[in-house]
């Protein structure tokens, strides 16, 4: 069954934790212009990304660039910049901010036919582009690997048969194993199959970005492999992913979308960084003091998750807050992953916005949360 989502075609994966829709293809350059095009009618001209203080992104419109720089600083933008890349600065008192220019055209030459992916789109492209079109949103990385394997057949690769060749070694995916491939394909190319799910081009085509998880060591991933890869290695669903620069970006380098199960009463998946901390819509008429136990909370399933024990993650709330009071840590004390993940967390929240202050309370009501018996089970 395919049902179409903000004009995108998408199909319904099943998952013993909750359905949710995934788009049939890698957006298009046609879908990505009909997203761009209302904007720019609206007098949306520029889009800047901001982590919200409670944890998720914003993207704000800005018909005209003064307008933009009134709000971001008078230097925000580099000279001579032509709108295309992607700016990225720290804004004191505001964090990480991202800004970049609406156009309706994003793909090089022989890679910009209405039905060939959109490339040469970073990964603030593809969240902005996202958040922008409502209902829709970038695929976490276990999302993105669950439809790859068609669920529980644990496939090899996102094809018809899990295999990169069918029957007298036709391809089944778009890439460079066996042929010199010099760029992306129309997503319709009858000489490929469906592959699980109904879903098409997981494996080749395009790089896939998804959604960033702030708790790995490189958040930000691309999935699936793309028409240059001439090495099996690289297209293979489990066990590769490439890692970028969220302003990156290439001729082989899209992105593909999710979007809620169409039914009230099917609970969407808390799959990686579904629990992250923390949207609008968890936090939205609560105390602070309360915000700060909702954000503890999702960092201890998050860390459930990974999986740490609880005495793990009482040292890693431990060592958050003495990041958070700049206290001299004795690093050989301390095991290295702890460390590492103590790092990636403390550094995203501030990156969030959040204050030292809060910073610390939310690691001292984890550090309690994660040495209750029962806890774990009680969030779950």
């Amino acid at each position: 069954m395919t049902t179409v989502v903000s004009g995108i075609p998408m199909a319904l994966i099943p998952h013993p934790q909750g359905p949710w829709l995934e788009g049939i293809n890698p957006i298009t350059n046609l879908q990505w212009r009909q997203g761009v095009e209302p904007l720019l009618h609206d007098g949306a001209r520029y889009c800047l990304l901001e982590f919200h203080y409670r944890g998720d992104f914003m993207a704000r419109k800005y018909s005209g660039l003064n307008d933009l720089m009134d709000f971001a600083g008078r230097n925000i933008v580099p000279e001579n910049w032509g709108g295309r890349n992607v700016v990225v600065k720290k804004i004191a008192g505001r964090g990480m901010i991202a800004l970049f220019q609406w156009l309706p055209n994003m793909s090089r030459p022989g890679f910009d036919s209405d039905n060939q992916p959109v490339v040469d789109v970073s990964w603030y492209h593809a969240k902005g582009w996202t958040l922008s079109q409502g209902g829709l949103y970038l695929l976490t990385d276990d999302q993105w690997e669950w439809s790859a394997q068609g669920g529980e057949r644990r496939l090899k690769y996102a094809t018809e048969t899990g295999k990169l060749t069918g029957p007298k070694g036709k391809p089944l995916a778009h890439c460079s194993v066996k042929l010199d491939e010099n760029a992306t394909i129309d997503v319709y190319d009858s000489r490929y199959p469906d592959g699980p799910f109904g879903l098409r081009h997981k494996t080749g085509n395009v790089w896939e970005w998804t959604e960033n998880n702030p708790y790995q060591e490189n958040p930000y991933a691309l999935r699936g492999g793309s028409w240059g890869c001439a090495n099996r290695e690289y297209l293979w669903v489990a066990s590769c992913k490439d890692t970028f620069y969220p302003e990156e970006c290439g001729d082989d380098i899209g992105f593909r979308v999710g979007a809620p199960a169409p039914h009230e009463d099917s609970p969407q998946p808390h799959l990686q960084g579904s629990d992250a901390p923390v949207s609008p819509s968890v936090t939205s008429g609560t105390d602070l003091d309360q915000e700060k136990r909702i954000l503890a909370q999702a960092l201890l399933r998050t860390l459930q998750a990974e999986p740490y024990t609880s005495k793990e993650i009482q040292i890693i709330a431990e060592l958050i807050r003495k990041f958070s009071q700049k206290v001299q840590i004795q690093h050989k004390a301390f095991p290295s992953r702890l460390l590492r993940a103590a790092k990636h967390i403390f550094r995203d929240l501030t990156h969030r916005g959040f204050s030292p202050e809060d910073i610390q309370a939310a690691s001292l009501i984890l550090e309690q949360r994660a040495g209750t018996p029962g806890d774990e089970e009680a969030s779950r």
